[in-house]
């Protein structure tokens, strides 16, 4: 049995905690030409509020999200900045 998403994504969007950044992004996108909410997937990190609110802007839009949430016991932080 193949996944929900496999053969008709087109764009995945990893979001976190920036629910506000995340509706400007997702409206953008929406917009270009041949774009359908179908063809976007939202992979939200994290389970606190803003990544939830950032799960619920997905929904408004009318697009599959998948929710990661942390273990329990790793309550880590992972800078993505890069150095050098």
């Amino acid at each position: 049995m193949q996944a929900w998403w496999r053969g008709r994504v087109a764009v995945v969007v990893v979001a976190a905690d920036r629910p506000q950044y995340l509706y400007r992004l997702l409206r953008q996108l929406l917009g270009q030409p041949g774009m359908t909410p179908d063809l976007v997937l939202v992979s939200v990190d994290g389970d606190n509020e803003g990544a939830q609110a950032s799960a619920g802007v997905a929904e408004v839009l009318g697009l599959r999200h998948l929710t990661h949430r942390s273990e329990q016991g790793t309550a880590y932080h992972v800078s993505p900045r890069i150095s050098r």
